[in-house]
């Protein structure tokens, strides 16, 4: 799923070609670069009226899918290929088509959302290699599914009562990187399961084996995951999940083959066979990832945005949440990933300072795990790194830099569990899109 929304936005070079004007410009850099927050900035200092049509629908589109107002999203994305499909072309036609259907299924109407693929489908069908259409196909197919069951992602008191959810901190991989992740003691089915709580997951995942001894509804739907690789998957829904004093019911997860058929590397992967991430985090509104009690906490009356300024967390539809921070002074975009044990400057950090990395630091090796397989790639080791987001900040005595390009690399780093263990406490509110850190 994440390949295909960044794939959206590649094709839409062709806006720059067309930007009339300083505001236009400047718009169409942002959808180019992917770069919502300032996306978000530019358009919203506009003078709407004198923003091309086109280029304000899909303006008013993509800040609305990606700062989570599904509604406002469909409503601009529904003008914008009932008015502009010619001029934005069959591939930027298509990837919208798909776009509008997700934000359909985040507010629960999951038949209109299967409806709208079924059409696209059809339409496209006569045009394209029919491989280009698979993923629009499966996901119709997990629409019309979610759509015979009475309350997805549904919880119970949710907005009335407080529910706590214990975790403990797993060592994962090897010793020397003391990597953690956050393990929640769950019951899936009424059946005993531990789940990785990880925000860089799109999507909820479970392993093959674990969704059969789960009892989990399995059905036969292809899908598309892109982690380390990229991997065929089916789809599963578990009907019941008991995390703490809380239930929820008819959760979606796709379903995957964790292992690698390696023995050394799978024995760093055991703690992957079920993964709750994105679509978990959007069902709660908010959530607290409380380390000095080694809880989650889910407030019944969730908090506003109380500091001044845009919300600060962005994304939740083409994967995890992304923020905008410092590196060493510079401002970067990162993504925020509690289901990495380590924190890694991406490749596109790399590029942009390919010549002091190679030449100033320490070449290392690096090894990475999750869905789609193992990756050990060559690596530097930036000596100290100085880092903030959200106001508060911390000093990595060092950090590994990626040399070989990734499905995160748009932005400049993979943020993970050694800097949220920093901190009291991490609160994630994925209604108004914020997040707050508490020393």
């Amino acid at each position: 799923m994440k390949r295909l929304f960044l794939s959206v936005i590649c094709m839409m070079s062709l806006l720059a070609s067309w930007a009339q004007a300083t505001a236009d410009a400047r718009i169409s850099q942002a959808l180019n670069s992917s770069d919502w927050f300032e996306l978000r900035r530019v358009f919203q200092g506009a003078d709407k009226d004198s923003v091309m049509p086109m280029l304000r629908l899909f303006s008013e589109g993509m800040v609305a899918t990606y700062f989570n107002r599904p509604d406002e999203a469909c409503t601009a994305i529904r003008s914008l290929l009932n008015n502009h499909s010619a001029e934005i072309g069959g591939g930027n036609t298509l990837s919208m088509a798909f776009m509008l259907a997700a934000n359909e299924a985040r507010t629960g109407r999951y038949a209109e959302a299967a409806e709208t693929l079924s059409r696209v489908i059809q339409a496209f069908e006569p045009l394209v290699d029919s491989m280009a259409l698979d993923m629009h196909r499966g996901y119709e197919k997990q629409y019309r599914i979610l759509a015979e069951y009475e309350g997805v992602d549904s919880v119970p008191g949710l907005g009335t009562k407080d529910f706590r959810i214990p975790f403990r901190l797993d060592s994962v991989g090897p010793e020397h990187k003391h990597a953690l992740t956050i393990m929640l003691p769950s019951l899936v089915n009424g059946k005993a399961q531990d789940i990785v709580f990880d925000t860089g997951a799109g999507v909820n995942v479970v392993s093959t084996e674990a969704a059969k001894a789960l009892g989990m509804d399995v059905y036969d739907v292809g899908t598309r995951l892109s982690g380390i690789g990229e991997q065929q998957g089916g789809f599963a829904v578990a009907r019941e999940l008991c995390m703490g004093n809380m239930k929820m019911y008819n959760v979606p997860f796709f379903v995957v083959d964790i292992s690698s058929g390696v023995d050394s590397i799978d024995a760093y992967m055991s703690h992957l066979d079920m993964i709750v991430g994105v679509d978990f985090m959007n069902a709660l509104g908010e959530l607290h990832v409380d380390f000095e009690n080694n809880g989650l906490f889910v407030p019944k009356a969730q908090n506003r945005l109380s500091l001044e300024g845009a919300p600060n967390l962005c994304g939740g539809v083409a994967g995890g949440y992304f923020v905008e921070g410092t590196a060493n002074g510079e401002q970067v975009t990162v993504n925020l990933d509690t289901g990495a044990g380590n924190s890694v400057l991406t490749y596109s950090y790399f590029k942009s300072h390919k010549e002091y990395i190679t030449t100033q630091c320490r070449a290392d090796t690096l090894g990475s795990a999750g869905v789609g397989g193992v990756k050990i790639e060559l690596a530097y080791v930036l000596p100290s790194l100085d880092f903030q987001i959200a106001g508060q900040g911390y000093a990595f005595p060092e950090i590994y830099v990626s040399t070989m390009p990734g499905v995160v690399d748009l932005r400049k780093a993979n943020i993970g569990m050694d800097f949220f263990i920093k901190f009291k406490k991490v609160a994630f509110n994925t209604k108004d899109m914020f997040v707050r850190l508490f020393p």
